[in-house]
């Protein structure tokens, strides 16, 4: 009979265990303001109020608003007298500008002001100087174009020395005959000698007579008066382009008095309103 302690063991073998990872709760997120009540007593960080003010805002006028600027210009020194209103236009625009930045500045140092006041109060300042400035720019252009205009003039007047002679007719007979690049080049070279006799008959009389358009015989007419009164073609030079900086810088004007003052109109309009209708309880 065999041995009991030979035979196999009937009990079932332990099968090897996997381990089972735990389950991990993450808690809920909580809002910055549920957090704030979950800490307990004490004082809770206090939240920086946001500026109504532009942290870019404008710290100095630009260049572009300065009339010393138009030294620069080719030409100024003998043109100066005629271009002053508008150093002083530009001058203008830099001054107010720079007034704002002042008073923007300066209301931040009174202590009876909250940003409420002094973004109104700014703002009321700042459409003080837009109505003093932008009538002075108005004029100071105005006047100007009236100038360049009455010089330009000058430079389109009619050639009538030479336009007389016996021999004018003949002249016109002549340059009808030729082809359009020989009478040009004929014309001009008459305007660097200054030859009178062939330009007083060419210029000075109807255009068709040599074979000219209206319109080619008034720019050579004005070429022969930059030619004779250079110093008037070098004004209007001069004045032109103090009246497009003047111009631009008018144009600007507006966008930088926002930028000085640190908020959008729109925004400051809205405050005053707001007052305004706040303080209507009071009356």
């Amino acid at each position: 009979m065999p041995n009991s302690q030979d035979t196999p063991s009937a009990e079932p073998q332990d099968e090897t265990s996997v381990p089972v990872p735990a389950t991990v709760v993450t808690p809920p997120q909580r809002a910055p303001l549920d957090q704030s009540f979950q800490r307990g007593p004490g004082p809770r960080p206090a939240l920086a109020p946001q500026s109504l003010r532009d942290p870019e805002a404008l710290k100095a006028p630009s260049i572009a608003f300065d009339g010393r600027a138009l030294s620069n210009i080719e030409g100024y020194e003998d043109t100066k007298a005629y271009v002053a209103p508008a150093e002083t236009a530009l001058d203008t625009l830099r001054i107010g500008l720079q007034k704002i930045i002042d008073a923007r500045e300066a209301s931040k140092r009174n202590p009876s002001w909250n940003e409420v006041v002094q973004v109104i109060n700014v703002a009321d300042f700042a459409s003080k100087i837009q109505e003093q400035t932008l009538p002075l720019i108005d004029a100071t252009l105005a006047n100007l174009g009236k100038s360049i205009a009455g010089m330009e003039e000058m430079l389109r007047a009619p050639i009538t020395v030479g336009a007389s002679t016996p021999i004018a007719s003949d002249v016109c007979v002549y340059m009808r005959g030729l082809d359009a690049g020989e009478r040009m080049k004929l014309l001009t070279r008459a305007i660097e000698k200054g030859d009178l006799t062939t330009l007083g008959a060419v210029l000075g009389r109807p255009a068709y007579l040599s074979g000219l358009t209206d319109e080619m015989q008034a720019t050579l007419t004005v070429e022969y008066n930059r030619k004779k009164a250079p110093e008037t073609a070098r004004r209007i030079a001069v004045m032109k382009e103090a009246h497009a900086r003047l111009s631009a810088a008018g144009s600007l004007f507006l966008a930088h008095v926002t930028k000085a003052m640190g908020v959008e109109w729109s925004v400051a309009q809205r405050l005053k309103a707001a007052k305004t209708e706040a303080e209507r309880a009071f009356v």
